[in-house]
């Protein structure tokens, strides 16, 4: 059966060929200095986008959103310190949000994440807007720049740790190929304390060195939840990772390729004027499945499973007492959460018990 992740990029790329503005005329390594994000390869590791280079920073354009209970300010890397001068407050947990591909943080899951972790009490939640850098019919000119959101994004939380924050309370929440950008992040800043991958993109990442990917040692605690193994990938890339349902088919969506490519191609709105972009339902699930889990709704049963394999095969042990991770935005109250494959069975409707 032919690689749905190989077959997931070519379709998409010869559907819009007609649209290419030199998609395959590769860009040369680059470095910058306003701001100083240093130089991008891409030789070596860093072949994972096929030869494309990062565009630059102003073409990638990352803004940050902050979203207050009262006002939003949104603001550039260059504006941090003056615009939060009276709004951030470095005691409190800072969360950052990072949408994925063909996305912006106007999509409905952000809100509805955002909404979600406000009835948690105080905290300081910022958005990661870097559109024009994941807007690309070429999903391999946005795989390359999801390096330079994460190193604009990188300087943003060294401006937020010369504020007075401890990396230790930051917590990034990436969906899709915004998981990578977190990964990228998690290079650059050391010592964070968490970071979530929502269904971390899988073409351009799978089997790649963890430079290039996110990988255990970029926070702390590292969390992964996989819901589609073709958008996605049922590659262990945490200090804990979950599988609902097996991480592949999640209930109520579509099963197979055809299911997928029409659920991804029938809900893309490419209107200039309008930047709302769908996926395919298992790997959106992801994002579903992490914002109920901040209501605290569900309780799961967990299997733990020695590697991957063994997970897919149903291979496994029920995982029973304190000692067991809980899925979701309560796994950061234990304080040594334990590295492990963990899958379990969801419903197919809201609050997935």
């Amino acid at each position: 059966m032919p690689n749905i992740n190989i077959f997931f990029i070519v379709t998409i790329q010869l559907l819009f060929i007609g649209l290419s503005n030199g998609w395959f005329f590769f860009s040369d390594s680059n470095c910058y200095t306003n701001p100083d994000v240093g130089c991008f390869p891409t030789s070596g590791v860093y072949n994972n986008a096929m030869g494309f280079a990062p565009q630059s920073p102003s073409e990638v354009g990352v803004r940050f959103v902050y979203r207050g209970m009262n006002r939003n300010i949104t603001f550039s890397l260059v504006e941090a310190q003056q615009r939060l001068r009276d709004t951030f407050n470095p005691s409190l947990k800072t969360v950052l949000i990072i949408h994925g591909y063909l996305e912006s943080t106007r999509r409905p899951w952000v809100g509805h994440m955002v909404n979600a972790l406000r009835t948690r009490g105080p905290m300081n939640i910022f958005l990661v807007d870097w559109r024009d850098g994941a807007l690309n019919i070429n999903y391999l000119q946005s795989v390359a720049n999801a390096r330079m959101a994460g190193a604009i994004t990188g300087l943003f939380l060294q401006e937020l740790i010369q504020m007075g924050a401890s990396p230790r309370n930051f917590h990034i929440i990436g969906f899709s190929l915004g998981a990578q950008v977190a990964g990228y992040v998690g290079e650059r800043v050391r010592g964070i304390g968490r970071i979530t991958g929502l269904d971390p993109a899988g073409p351009g990442f799978i089997d790649t060195h963890p430079t290039v990917r996110l990988d255990p040692t970029d926070a702390v605690v590292v969390d992964v939840v996989h819901t589609d193994r073709d958008i996605g990938t049922l590659m262990s890339m945490g200090t804990v990772d979950f599988y609902p349902n097996g991480g592949a088919d999640q209930p109520s969506c579509g099963v197979g390729a055809f299911s997928r490519l029409s659920a991804f191609m029938s809900q893309l709105d490419f209107s200039r004027n309008t930047v709302t972009r769908t996926v395919g339902c298992s790997h959106i699930r992801a994002t579903e499945l992490f914002t109920s889990s901040i209501y605290n709704n569900c309780t799961y049963v967990l299997t733990e499973s020695r590697d991957v394999r063994d997970m897919r095969n149903n291979a496994g042990t029920v995982c029973l007492g304190n000692t067991c991770p809980k899925f979701g935005y309560y796994l950061d109250l234990f304080q040594t959460p334990r590295h492990g494959i963990f899958r379990f069975p969801t419903t197919g409707s809201h609050p997935y018990c």
